[in-house]
């Protein structure tokens, strides 16, 4: 919220039945307990209040006046009750009114792993419908019920009003249908004080049509627009929230059975809810924002308190600086933290250039703070390169070429040329490794004993799921005895995939078994290696043998909750990646830890030793932890031309401010054959030239003896036809 990134809301604290809670400068909305009991109380019976005087609990006005604190020291631009986002990711998140680029499913796809990290961290079960209730309506499950057009929707009362309204507090709060965290302040002269009845249609059919009736958003507000509202109004005639059914969002009541269900992730269950009005929560929009539309999300956010949009209302809208009122090129940016007035060079911005100091907002003053809490440069690592940021064209090259290649183009606009060559000079060579193109995650398996059968959860904290290629009960199986249990080994597989989502209970034995050995054929599939032998107990390592250990400890008289924890692969992982190359082994990447122990806890590179050879790549641990969890990712390394806009002759290749650019050039060079996305040029040596950066091959022994021969004509034909590069005539030789 500091960085004007997401929306701003004036603390107050209130009821909320018996319980006291504090609504925070970014939104969030947080009980204020201690031990199950309301820290204070408001005085002189109010409901409410922003007023540090009126909590009679010290600790709860400290919070309070350290929230205030916060909203007051916040840039006007972000705290003005008319602010709007630089980015509004509520037109592009999925609502009962409008249609995005996103469905729902998909919107939820994205979203669950951040809330699955977020209840395993806290340690919360929350898909029981523990609060049910069958005489309070919004306690119910509406999961299994349609709305007036036949549309499935959320299954708890808060995730249907976010869904049929953005908020669900519609009787409090009617603004925030239009966008607005804070009521305007024009609210009141326009639609009067609350409480906000039925009766009240003006405002109820302004919300309907998204309109926004004064200010400086004046306008329409277009994901706010909600065509059915007047059927669906949520409130009474005294301005009280209705339940979802008198409200109109959905038809008929439930059974007991529906009402009580279980939760799914999407129904804005009581806890889901509490994550989403959790501290956390902005963190986790921005994230997804990032995700959805990462290019909106950094060019909008990128300097959010310098940033300002002229001719909002009109199709041309433009964001600019207010610096210099247009939108600068990034050879024009400075980066927050930055001495402007140190960095010289070309640039003179008015206002900024002489300044000793450069504080900014949005998201480039995250990656600044960063840098600095890794005591990097922020010029060095950023500013600079930022700056020298541009746009040129270039070509994968699908292999590795010599440097010593030419390319021509149909022409530069000269009157009588067919063909022109561009100066070698103006075309770089260099080795380009491109973004993961896999992702692969080993993972053990815990076996817990519990009520009902045997509950599996695994080591991935990203994707809460197994991924398993199911048995196929109709094929080839054989027998597998432990102590007083046989269950079946199925020996082939299914063609298709399936999740088993962390938790998942099995009720037998063969169920657990089976599941281990569906697991090994998809882990097999992504490239990990089973082909450990133990001499201790002269079998392979791998998923059958950790299934009889499993059937081994099940004959235990144990209690509920006991545990196994297995991984075949403890002592030492084998992957084969036959296409690219696996990357530096031990990064964290996405906060992750890249090799994890039983305990879920790092284990450090140094107590790790990593052999690769060809494809594939061992990594043996040296101290006494164990791996039960590695994820590596794969990129490939090729050769990409990159070409100057502009040849030596003035001649233009691209010109990015007009879009203008050769249609077509043609390329005349050698490639190398074979390319299996890593360094491996066969018939060449790679070597990187220290002045330019630029790589270049070098044949080797073989290809020159090759080249050679072929030179003198040996054991050659003596007549062949070759194309002349110039004309692209084939010529008789």
């Amino acid at each position: 919220t500091r960085l004007g990134m997401s929306d701003a809301y004036y603390p107050v604290v209130y009821y909320d039945g018996a319980d006291l809670f504090i609504q925070c400068h970014d939104g969030a909305r947080i009980a204020m307990a201690q031990d199950g009991l309301p820290l204070g109380s408001i005085a002189y019976g109010l409901t409410s209040t922003s007023d540090v005087d009126l909590l009679t609990s010290p600790v709860a006005a400290a919070w309070l006046q350290f929230e205030l604190n916060l909203f007051n020291n916040m840039p006007t631009a972000y705290s003005n009750p008319q602010a709007a986002l630089a980015l509004d990711i509520t037109a592009y998140t999925p609502g009962r009114w409008r249609s995005t680029d996103y469905t729902l499913v998909e919107f939820l796809t994205v979203t669950y792993p951040m809330f699955d990290r977020w209840v395993i961290n806290n340690q919360i079960q929350w898909q029981p419908n523990i609060t049910y209730n069958p005489n309070d309506p919004f306690t119910w499950n509406y999961g299994s019920m349609r709305d007036l057009a036949g549309q499935t929707v959320p299954g708890y009362w808060q995730g249907i009003y976010r869904w049929f309204y953005d908020t669900d507090r519609p009787h409090l709060a009617p603004w925030e249908m239009l966008g607005f965290s804070q009521q305007p302040p024009w609210w009141t002269s326009q639609y009067g004080p609350a409480p906000y009845t039925r009766g009240n249609t003006a405002m109820w059919s302004d919300l309907a049509a998204g309109i926004i009736r004064q200010g400086t958003r004046a306008g329409i507000y277009v994901p706010g627009i909600r065509p059915g509202l007047m059927k669906c109004i949520p409130v009474d005639d005294q301005g009280n929230l209705l339940p979802p059914q008198a409200a109109g969002t959905v038809q008929g009541i439930p059974s007991v059975s529906q009402a009580s269900a279980d939760w799914k992730f999407g129904d804005g269950s009581p806890i889901e809810s509490v994550w989403i009005y959790s501290n956390d929560y902005n963190f986790i929009i921005a994230q997804y924002s990032y995700l959805m539309k990462p290019a909106q999300f950094i060019e909008y956010n990128w300097d959010t308190l310098r940033f300002q949009q002229v001719f909002g209302n009109q199709e041309t809208a433009q964001t600019v600086y207010i610096d210099t009122n247009d939108r600068r090129p990034c050879s024009q940016l400075y980066m927050h933290r930055e001495n402007p007035s140190a960095i010289g060079g070309n640039l003179n911005i008015p206002d900024e250039s002489t300044l000793s100091y450069y504080g900014s907002g949005g998201v480039q003053h995250w990656i600044s703070e960063y840098l600095i809490s890794q005591n990097l440069s922020v010029t060095q690592y950023l500013g600079s390169i930022v700056r020298g940021t541009g746009a040129q064209l270039a070509h994968q090259c699908g292999g590795f070429v010599p440097s010593n290649l030419y390319l021509t183009a149909d022409s530069f606009g000269q009157i009588g040329y067919t063909s022109q060559i561009v100066p070698t000079e103006n075309v770089k060579t260099y080795l380009y490794k491109s973004a993961s193109i896999k992702e692969s995650f080993y993972t053990g398996v815990i076996v817990t004993q519990v009520i009902g059968g045997w509950k599996v959860v695994g080591y991935d904290a990203i994707n809460q799921h197994f991924l398993i290629i199911p048995s196929n009960v109709y094929g080839s199986k054989t027998a597998v005895v432990v102590g007083n249990d046989r269950v079946s080994w199925y020996k082939t597989g299914v063609d298709a995939a399936q999740e088993i989502p962390y938790g998942t209970i099995f009720e037998t034995k063969q169920q657990v078994f089976d599941f281990l050995i569906s697991l090994q054929r998809y882990q097999e599939f992504q490239g990990w290696m089973f082909d450990q032998y133990s001499a201790d107990s002269n079998t392979t390592l791998d998923w059958v043998q950790s299934g009889r250990e499993f059937l081994f400890w099940s004959q235990g008289n144990w209690s509920n909750g006991n545990f196994i924890a297995l991984s075949p692969l403890a002592i030492s992982v084998k992957f084969v990646q036959k296409f690219g190359s696996v990357q530096f082994v031990n990064a964290i990447v996405g906060g992750t830890y890249p090799v994890i122990d039983k305990t879920g806890n790092r284990i450090d590179g140094p107590n790790l030793e990593v052999l690769r050879y060809d494809d594939t790549v061992t990594i043996n641990v040296l101290g006494t932890q164990n791996i039960y969890g590695v994820r590596l990712f794969a990129t490939t390394l090729e050769s990409v031309i990159v070409l100057d806009n502009l040849t030596s002759f003035e001649d233009t290749i691209y010109d990015p401010l007009y879009n203008l650019y050769q249609p077509r050039l043609k390329l005349f060079a050698y490639r190398t054959n074979d390319w299996n996305g890593r360094v491996d040029a066969p018939g060449y040596f790679l070597y990187q030239n220290g002045t330019d950066n630029q790589w270049t091959l070098v044949s080797n022994f073989e290809k020159t003896a090759n080249d050679f021969t072929k030179y003198y004509n040996i054991d050659q034909p003596k007549n062949y036809s070759s194309v002349d590069p110039i004309t692209g005539n084939i010529v008789t030789s």
